[in-house]
Parts: C-alpha cells; structure tokens; sequence
C-alpha cells in the first residue's frame, strides 16, 4: 500500500514536470514571431500556459508530499518491527 503511494507520488511528479514544460514551452513559443504570424502563434494562451505552470508547480510539490509521507510511514513501520 506505501509503495503504491510511492509510485502514485513518482507518476504524479513526471506527469506534472511533462506539463510545466509544455506550458513553458508554449510561453517562449510567444515570442517566436514570422512575417506570417507577426503576434506569434495564434494556438498559444499566455494567461493559460501560465496558470498551468502554477497548478503544475503546485501538484508536483503535492506530489514529494505524498512521497515523503509515504516514506516517513515506511520508517515507522520498520521501527515498529525492530
């Protein structure tokens, strides 16, 4: 059962980077201007890609929580047995 809260913790984090990256890289793709797109590309949102950096800085951090909680109760429990 902690492992499994471990591994959620390790795919939530992966997810969330994946996310917070793309977010990134749609920002800095803002300022990628072309004589055919003078205001840069018309499939990118500022005002979204950045709330997904937010929300995503903030899942990854619940995330290591999760982790570190999961990890801290596997020590209780070893000490429990020792």
């Amino acid at each position: 059962m902690l492992s499994s809260a471990i591994t959620s913790g390790v795919q939530g984090i992966q997810t969330n980077m994946r996310q917070l990256n793309q977010a990134g890289s749609d920002v800095a793709r803002l300022n990628i201007r072309t004589p055919e797109q003078p205001a840069g590309p018309a499939d990118v949102n500022l005002e979204r890609s950045m709330v997904t950096q937010v929300e995503a800085k903030h899942l990854v951090k619940a995330n290591a929580r999760t982790i570190e909680v999961a990890s801290s109760n596997i020590g209780t429990l070893i000490d429990l047995k020792v």
